[in-house]
């Protein structure tokens, strides 16, 4: 994938629809992306990229496009140059910017993985920080009620989630599902659902 932080659709498609067919993953974009850790990431431009990739595969880079117009020659980009001056930019700028720590894209990932026929609470183990990524459960039935920074569902069956506690990205994601019931009681600007079958959603006035 290049060149996309695949925030909104089709680029928030891709990575289902290597998952499903069994591929990997490689994300080439100077931001991070909701799907860094599922994936082999190379943070730079894309012509950068490319340039490399084609020299590495012993391959020319056309300088006309199909319609005739003349874009090339293409020269070998000053990577040193280009990323040392954006360092310093960087470090620069740095002092006014101030952090916002429920939105870093560093944040951890808590994992609830796997469980059959539980009915919980999700509060006080899940920090704001935390994506909170729900995989392989089945029967379960889970409240939601602490705040996160994002919720992914992925191949989960004849469960009931209810979202009480928010999501500060506004973004819930549901991948390979089967029979869920979503109940959703906070504010979700956006449900995704990719590759899900039996899937209803109940819109609940928040509290």
């Amino acid at each position: 994938v290049l060149g996309t932080s695949m925030r909104v659709k089709p680029a928030c498609n891709l990575p289902s629809l290597v998952f499903n067919n069994k591929g990997r993953l490689v994300i080439c974009n100077l931001q991070k992306t909701p799907f860094d850790h599922n994936a082999m990431r190379i943070q730079g431009s894309t012509d950068d990229i490319m340039y490399y990739l084609m020299k590495e595969l012993g391959l020319t880079i056309p300088d006309t496009l199909p319609n005739g117009e003349k874009v090339g020659p293409y020269q070998e980009p000053d990577i040193q140059t280009k990323y040392e001056l954006k360092s310093k930019q960087a470090k620069q700028e740095a002092p006014r910017v101030k952090q916002n720590p429920f939105l870093t894209p560093s944040r951890t990932k808590h994992e609830i993985v796997g469980e059959t026929d539980q009915e919980r609470t999700v509060a006080s183990e899940v920090q704001p920080t935390n994506m909170l990524y729900f995989r392989n459960c089945n029967g379960c039935s889970y409240s939601i009620k602490s705040r996160v920074t994002k919720i992914i569902i992925e191949n989960c069956k004849n469960s009931t989630f209810l979202f009480l506690g928010g999501i500060i990205t506004n973004m819930l994601e549901v991948i390979s599902c089967e029979s869920l019931i979503l109940k959703v009681a906070t504010n979700i600007w956006t449900i995704t659902l990719d590759y899900c079958t039996s899937t209803s959603i109940a819109i609940q006035q928040p509290n």
